[in-house]
């Protein structure tokens, strides 16, 4: 009996303390968004298009490199590919680029 009143406190103040720590962590966010400015990149659409080639070239080249089995070589390469399009704001390739990446440590073709 005692010990069963002392797990139901137990439990309550925990629940307590999350509530307040994601409380607190919400307004936290909120603040930091607040605070921080929008940054807009402005690049010209030459750069842009330059861009978007280099990173299907790198894709190839780490398409490439894969399949020759030089797999450190080719993760790296997919990391340069993911950067390019980190940097383009192309969410999309930048994914799949990442998955490569993690395909390739996950069959533990390199460490």
């Amino acid at each position: 009996m005692v010990i069963t009143l002392l797990i139901r406190k137990l439990r309550n103040f925990i629940k307590r303390i999350h509530r307040r720590r994601s409380l607190v962590l919400a307004v936290l966010l909120f603040i930091i968004s607040c605070a921080t400015p929008p940054v807009i990149a402005t690049t010209s659409p030459i750069v842009t298009v330059q861009t978007q080639q280099d990173g299907g070239q790198l894709a190839n080249n780490a398409t490439q490199l894969y399949r020759s089995g030089q797999y450190e070589k080719a993760a790296e390469a997919w990391q340069q590919t993911a950067n390019v399009f980190a940097r383009q704001g192309n969410k999309l390739n930048q994914a799949m680029a990442l998955t490569q990446i993690l395909h390739l440590e996950t069959s533990m073709l390199i460490p």
